[in-house]
């Protein structure tokens, strides 16, 4: 493997690390528990992060900061996970990432809620850490633009 496959791994994971570390500061154990910890037990299942990572490593491309960039990219993390217990109660699925899903390990509501609550910190998270920044008003939209597609 060449010096920059080498670069580009370590890179990826550290990237990963520190994405699912924000995740786990963001969601740390919160009242009421009934809400917040479906949340929890979702990120808790992994996944490959790559919203994230594609956001960081595309902020160190055009010169800026990709640990700027990580609550931006933690923001669609959450975002598209928002979207996955939503479309995983209208599919019916009772597996996702090899592990039952919020409908089915807690119930419909409690999903419905969690998913909710997702979807509300990830704008949170977007706009006290984006508000500043020249092109506030891009990211605003595309997110919102995201968030709005077909699941």
């Amino acid at each position: 493997m060449s010096n920059s496959s080498n670069d580009f791994a370590q890179t990826f994971s550290e990237f990963q690390l520190q994405i699912n570390e924000t995740l786990k500061s963001v969601f740390a154990p919160r009242l009421p528990e009934s809400l917040y910890h479906p949340i929890s037990y979702l990120f808790e299942g992994g996944g490959k992060r790559l919203r994230p990572i594609l956001t960081m490593i595309a902020a160190g491309a055009v010169g800026g900061d990709p640990k700027a960039a990580l609550p931006s990219g933690v923001a669609m993390e959450i975002l598209h996970n928002f979207t996955l217990v939503h479309d995983d109660i209208m599919d019916k699925s009772p597996i996702r990432r090899g592990r039952e899903t919020i409908h089915k390990r807690w119930n419909e509501s409690t999903a419905i809620l969690s998913g909710d609550v997702m979807l509300g910190i990830a704008y949170h998270l977007l706009l006290v850490t984006t508000d500043k920044m020249e092109n506030f008003p891009k990211i605003l939209t595309s997110f919102y633009s995201w968030s709005h597609r077909s699941v």
